[in-house]
């Protein structure tokens, strides 16, 4: 595994369900430039899906980033209690349930 391949720490996962009333529209306003981006452009393969957001940019400055992750990564694993209580997670102040930062911990076996 090269370090390009390792995850950063912390990683912050900010997610908002499209019900709640309340909820941050950065999603919405980021897939919507996404989609005019690719509108009517055939999506004939992977690569051509990660140049079309990658090439997303708005009128205020906002850049996208995307790279394909061409590892094939294991399904179905199983994973034990003691593994997800290693899971080092805190919530942030404003609805801990969608929005939180996981930093690294060690699973000893």
């Amino acid at each position: 595994m090269t370090d390009d391949d390792r995850p950063r720490y912390p990683a912050t996962g900010l997610t908002s369900p499209t019900e709640h009333a309340g909820a941050p529209k950065i999603e919405h306003r980021l897939f919507s430039y996404i989609s005019i981006n690719w509108r009517a452009k055939p999506l004939v393969s992977r690569q051509t899906v990660i140049d079309l957001i990658a090439s997303t940019a708005t009128s205020t400055g906002l850049k996208v980033y995307a790279r394909l992750d061409p590892h094939t990564y294991p399904t179905k694993l199983q994973i034990t209690d003691q593994q997800m209580q290693a899971v080092n997670i805190t919530g942030e102040e404003f609805h801990p349930d969608w929005n939180y930062t996981i930093t690294k911990s060690v699973i000893k076996t």
